[in-house]
């Protein structure tokens, strides 16, 4: 994700964090993510890692 104001630190992960926030509600589901930051570009971005099933999901 790279919104168009990510300049700083804050609003990068504010922004994830309430993207993350309303996909949530959206599917009714807590979810686990994880995301990184990058930096090392023109245009700072986060790349947000969301697993398959729910970590407490019970797999056979």
């Amino acid at each position: 994700m790279s919104p168009d104001n990510a300049s700083e630190l804050a609003i990068l992960q504010s922004f994830t964090r309430e993207l993350m926030d309303q996909a949530s509600r959206d599917l009714g589901s807590r979810l686990d993510w994880v995301a990184v930051d990058h930096w090392n570009t023109e245009h700072p971005h986060i790349h947000i890692f969301v697993p398959a099933a729910p970590t407490t999901a019970k797999i056979s």
